[in-house]
């Protein structure tokens, strides 16, 4: 019948419509697994945490102490888990914003903005305010932002 064209053609519609979903799930399954939702999360809050290292710059973010955790304001809270911040200020500072807090299993995982020159700096900065048994990596983003994680030193 002269209709049956256009079964041919919406069946192959339909095959590479699903031949497309596939591909396309399985490529941003391999892109989250391979560390792909951090790299989105820096990218995603980039702008709210650069505002919220400005506040720190400017005092308008402060801590009584050398080191603490700080609240942040309401506009600000979904830029770090938990809604606050690790605020490590001395000769240089360090503002670091959690992405995985660490709660069931051993370790975190945070992005962290320093005036400091050095990688070695920063892990030093971050290990002085958490717990001890951490051994603390970073890896530089660009210039001042790193990513930090820790893993619990019996592991």
């Amino acid at each position: 019948m002269w209709w049956s064209c256009f079964d041919t053609y919406f069946s192959t519609c339909i095959k590479f419509s699903i031949f497309i979903n596939l591909a396309l799930t399985f490529y941003l399954q391999a892109y989250l697994f391979s560390g792909g939702q951090n790299k989105l999360n820096y990218i995603v809050y980039r702008n709210m945490r650069n505002d919220v290292v400005e506040m720190v710059e400017n005092h308008q973010l402060y801590v009584d102490e050398d080191k603490s955790f700080v609240a942040l304001p309401q506009k600000y809270r979904k830029c770090s888990s938990g809604g606050d911040v690790l605020i490590y200020q001395d000769e240089e500072y360090v503002v670091g914003f959690w992405v995985k807090r660490g709660f069931l299993d051993n370790g975190f995982k945070m992005f962290a903005y320093t005036s400091a020159n050095g990688s070695s700096d920063v892990e030093q900065m971050i290990a002085a305010c958490v717990w001890s048994g951490y051994e603390i990596h970073s890896e530089q983003i660009e210039k001042g932002w790193y990513y930090i994680y820790a893993t619990d030193k019996n592991d």
